[in-house]
């Protein structure tokens, strides 16, 4: 039996999500909110108190490029990474360039969207907020996005970094996917478009043709209604509406 256990606009659920879709898996659906994370009980599970969690026959399972591997290895039909070690390589090379490109996308999303309602909370409570965090640089970083949205330091790398993930797509798409065949590569970067689209943060198309090209491609797959689009975060309407609003301050960084 697995489970799932993840949050509504979960970008690393939807990327296990997809893989699930794409081999047809029945599991059970642990939709829970985000207070849940912290509990002991769920931290039992994930003591880092984030999603994915998956549990397949009592086994437990985190950080969601392990999970989308080991699905495969457990779920080999249909297969998706390449038969050669050259391609699974390749296929690895990109599950790790997307773990290491989160934080950027975190960073963006709470810069654009998600400082918002503790902005809006009175000074006494968001000092409370920036204290619960125990991490110390991670507790700064949240204070600087929160209080100057774009215009916090940590802002311009990461959008930065954001458009050069898309131009290694751009240059990676000889074909129609980023390795061969549909595979874990093309399930982990289309929740992270989907994201940077809802923030206003996708290239145009006229610089990146065949990212635009592979994007409407993995969006006619029916896994993406059901991993993504069933899946966006709840507010993605404000979401969208923020990124609009802000749509030339962030088109200046993407430009510098």
């Amino acid at each position: 039996m697995l489970s799932l256990y993840r949050f509504r606009g979960a970008t690393c659920a939807s990327k296990v999500m997809l893989v699930l879709a794409e081999k047809g898996l029945d599991y059970e659906d642990r939709l829970v909110p985000r207070s849940y994370l912290s509990d002991p009980e769920y931290l039992k599970l994930n003591p880092a108190g984030v999603v994915p969690t998956l549990v397949h026959d009592g086994n437990v399972l985190v950080e969601s490029s392990v999970i989308m591997t080991y699905l495969d290895e457990v779920f080999p039909r249909p297969a998706l990474r390449p038969d050669t070690p050259l391609g699974r390589a390749r296929v690895n090379a990109w599950l790790k360039r997307l773990d290491d490109s989160l934080q950027h996308l975190g960073i963006a999303t709470y810069a654009i969207a998600m400082r918002h309602p503790i902005l809006a909370l009175p000074a006494e409570q968001r000092e409370a907020y920036y204290a619960s965090v125990q991490i110390p640089e991670r507790r700064q970083l949240y204070r600087n996005l929160v209080e100057q949205g774009l215009e916090a330091p940590e802002v311009g790398g990461a959008l930065q970094a954001l458009k050069a993930l898309q131009h290694e797509a751009e240059r990676s798409l000889a074909a129609d996917f980023l390795v061969g065949d549909y595979s874990l590569a093309d399930a982990g970067l289309t929740p992270f478009l989907a994201r940077m689209e809802l923030l206003g943060l996708l290239l145009p198309e006229a610089e990146t043709p065949r990212l635009h090209q592979w994007w409407q491609r993995v969006q006619d797959r029916p896994s993406f209604d059901v991993a993504v689009t069933a899946a966006a975060p709840e507010n993605a309407d404000q979401i969208r509406q923020l990124a609009a609003a802000a749509k030339d301050q962030i088109a200046r960084l993407l430009a510098s």
